[in-house]
């Protein structure tokens, strides 16, 4: 399924779960799941919703960016519109907890947003991070 479809459907609310499996299938390395924090940082919302996100709200430069990736990604943008997997957004942190390439090839494109899976539903299950504090 298209990404514009699943953007035009109401229900386009998933579990983390769902994002976990997700990002694990598209990733390049496994490493950011061994020894990074990523499943931490997806389980922090029980619920994401899939909506069309300004560009603007993002700090592309949050994370280290690998040029070749983004190069890859805006290649296929261009090959294949509409079939980029979704970015992952944290809204209480403001920081793309997945997808940082995607969003930097976007950016390149001149998009003005992206769609993104934003948290909605927190978990309460942990507890309370730093910056709510």
């Amino acid at each position: 399924m298209k990404i514009r479809e699943l953007l035009c459907e109401n229900d386009s609310i998933v579990d983390a779960h769902y994002l976990d499996t997700l990002a694990k299938k598209i990733h390049r390395s496994f490493d950011d799941f061994s020894e990074g924090d990523l499943t931490d940082r997806i389980y922090w919302f029980d619920q994401y919703k899939l909506i069309d996100l300004p560009l603007s709200k993002l700090d592309l430069n949050q994370y280290s960016v690998d040029d070749d990736i983004v190069d890859d990604y805006i290649n296929h943008i261009k090959d294949s519109r509409g079939t980029m997997p979704p970015i992952i957004y944290d809204p209480i942190a403001g920081s793309v907890i997945d997808g940082i390439h995607r969003a930097n090839a976007y950016a390149s494109l001149k998009y003005n947003t992206i769609p993104a899976y934003v948290g909605t539903v927190k978990s309460s299950s942990y507890g309370e991070r730093e910056n709510e504090l």
